[in-house]
């Protein structure tokens, strides 16, 4: 199974789908399954597999990407002729429908209390509807500081399509520090990160799950997650007036029933 997981990453890296997203929610189910692999192999119950993922507590859950993982590796493993066949991995009835929102008392005690090198990062997301893999590859160069416009390129979009918004107000002071955090003085002159959000130390925002567990904890709010600020700005914005064509545009919906 460790294999066919590597296998099934090449696989999304060639396709370009190995998104943050995918990435970060395969690595604890891969944890998990290998630690349980021997469970249930003799034709037995596979619910401990879905019990053990992080967050799940006693319930079933099947709204994380992630989950149906070891299903699709041995999919791959099949039409590649490294198995000869493939159980069947079904996914468990009744998975919980995620619906957080954030208020925006709530969203700026979470802020306060994430890192400073992530609390643009999570403002940007709160206002703009954008997925978590879909930020963090914006680089220096999607920026249109002249027409103050930011653009996401189709291959870092999760429905394949660009997109583009208006940096006005409060979203404009975000890009703009970003920009501004980017540049780090040297003795050989000025150094310039081309990720538009990056950490600390300049490296790639990445996997920060502990750090958002630890900010909702300190905020004093439920746990929430990353995700609830995409619904929670698709929410302000249809309460601020803006219909709902425009406001998919922004956030990147493709159909109206899931938006």
């Amino acid at each position: 199974m460790a294999e066919l997981f590597d296998d099934l990453v090449r696989d999304y890296e060639v396709r370009g789908k190995a998104t943050l997203d995918f990435l970060s929610h395969l690595k604890p189910v891969q944890g998990v399954f290998l630690r349980h692999a021997g469970r249930g192999r003799d034709g037995g119950d596979y619910r401990p597999f879905h019990l053990f993922l992080p967050g799940r507590g006693e319930e079933p859950r099947n709204d994380q990407p992630g989950d149906p993982a070891p299903g699709r590796a041995l999919r791959l493993a099949v039409e590649r002729k490294r198995i000869a066949a493939a159980p069947k991995v079904r996914r468990l009835p009744g998975g919980v429908v995620r619906s957080g929102f954030f208020e925006r008392p709530e969203f700026e005690a979470e802020a306060h209390n994430l890192p400073a090198d992530l609390q643009d990062f999570a403002r940007f997301g709160y206002l703009t509807g954008w997925r978590k893999g879909e930020i963090a590859s914006l680089q220096r160069t999607d920026v249109d500081i002249q027409g103050r416009i930011i653009r996401l390129r189709g291959e870092n979009a999760k429905n394949g399509e660009p997109r583009k918004v208006a940096l006005e107000g409060e979203l404009w002071d975000i890009v703009d520090r970003r920009l501004k955090a980017g540049e780090v003085i040297t003795e050989s002159g000025v150094k310039i990160n081309p990720s538009l959000f990056h950490r600390e130390n300049g490296s790639p925002v990445k996997n920060f799950r502990r750090a958002w567990a630890t900010a909702c904890k300190k905020a004093g709010i439920k746990k929430m997650l990353f995700h609830d600020l995409r619904r929670t700005a698709v929410r302000n914005m249809v309460r601020a007036g803006v219909s709902e064509s425009v406001a998919m545009k922004i956030s990147g919906h493709k159909t109206a029933s899931v938006f």
